[in-house]
């Protein structure tokens, strides 16, 4: 019985340290301070995991003395009671995302997987890093995923039915992963010949990227436009001005902080950019109008309460890169979203909102594991039109 509340202390330790670092990532906080933030939950997090095990390798006697003593000291049994609460709270999260069913509105899901290197004939390999990374088995780095969705809106007026968007998000141009990985990307989305094209922020890096963009989201296409928003790394640059200005003059239309009334054939919709917490104001979005679609962009899903007080029927969102590592059975465990991994990815049904969270294209870490990046079509569909 002591070693089953040892190892449930220490996995609820492991769950607290994740989730208070997942928290974290979830403010607007400089890279500098971010740099040491990053660092203390992982320090605590192993101090604990590293001493208790070798306490019991050198003398097994004393884990048995030390429970007993973190159950009668007022300062240790408290922790230890936090720590347990943990574990079963990461126990009941787990089993929560197993049982949670697809959303209703998901009525097909189709999945082509993309081998970039296979495709482009070479490893697009930018750094060494990425060079020595390339080693690991199993790794996702140059795998994408073409995802079509086809999903049906309650809210969705007739006239919309088979409106098609092109989602993208979190890019992260870094020179890690070379150019042509992003311009191979782009193309396959551009086959989908969708009505509109977003893209969820987290654009550039590395300053030095910003003279790939004509080549890559410039290439974006879609017949009613192609719509952005910026993210905490876009943030984190302290170019922000400079980097709008690239991303405008490739074209795409900028709605962080403000929304737009596009007329798709006769029909309103209200698009929206939402960059809080890093940039603000929020858009000043007017009351609902009688039968008006209203789709929200917003970088980090944490802002589904404010999306789903405003009405919106559909959310697009990324930020949390699925967790870039998912271990089998377990899943992601690194999200830095106020919610952890709830909204690591995929599709949530939050009514009157149903939220999408793509997994990203690439990331600021060329670490991708059982995740690897995405590009997705949603293709809506109005009840009206009676699919079964």
């Amino acid at each position: 019985m002591q070693y089953l509340l040892l190892l449930a202390f220490l996995f609820g330790h492991g769950v607290l340290w994740v989730g208070v670092y997942n928290r974290l990532h979830a403010f607007p906080l400089a890279k500098r301070v971010l740099r040491i933030v990053d660092k203390l939950p992982i320090a605590v997090l192993l101090s604990i995991w590293l001493w208790i095990p070798v306490r019991a390798v050198r003398d097994p006697g004393t884990i048995s003395a030390w429970l007993s003593e973190t159950l009668r000291c007022t300062g240790w049994s408290g922790y230890a009671v936090i720590c347990w609460l943990a574990a079963l709270a990461g126990i009941f999260g787990w089993v929560r995302r197993c049982l949670t069913p697809q959303p209703a509105a998901l009525r097909e899901n189709r999945t082509t997987a993309i081998d970039v290197a296979r495709k482009l004939g070479h490893k697009p390999v930018g750094s060494r890093l990425v060079s020595c990374l390339d080693w690991v088995p199993g790794h996702d780095m140059f795998r994408l995923h073409a995802s079509e969705k086809t999903l049906v809106l309650s809210r969705l007026p007739a006239a919309l039915d088979g409106l098609s968007i092109v989602h993208l998000s979190d890019l992260h141009l870094t020179g890690r992963i070379s150019r042509p990985f992003f311009e191979l990307a782009v193309a396959h989305a551009n086959r989908w010949e969708a009505d509109l094209a977003v893209v969820t922020g987290d654009i550039i890096d590395n300053p030095a990227c910003l003279d790939w963009l004509p080549d890559t989201l410039g290439q974006l296409r879609a017949r009613h436009g192609v719509y952005f928003i910026l993210g905490n790394h876009d943030w984190r640059l302290r170019r922000v001005a400079v980097i709008r200005q690239a991303v405008r003059d490739c074209g795409l239309v900028d709605v962080g902080g403000r929304w737009e009334r596009l007329s798709l054939d006769g029909q309103n919709i209200l698009l929206a950019g939402n960059e809080w917490p890093w940039f603000g104001p929020r858009p000043n979005v007017p009351a609902r109008a009688a039968e008006e679609f209203r789709v929200l962009l917003s970088h980090s899903p944490d802002q589904l309460v404010w999306a789903r007080r405003r009405e919106f029927d559909l959310m697009l969102a990324g930020h949390n890169h699925g967790g870039q590592i998912c271990f089998p059975v377990i899943g992601p465990i690194v999200s830095p979203s106020l919610f952890g991994v709830k909204y690591a990815s995929g599709l949530f049904d939050e009514p009157p909102t149903l939220l999408h969270v793509s997994r990203g294209v690439s990331g600021e870490e060329p670490i991708r594991y059982r995740c690897p990046g995405e590009l997705t079509l949603l293709k809506l569909r109005s009840p009206v039109k009676n699919l079964g």
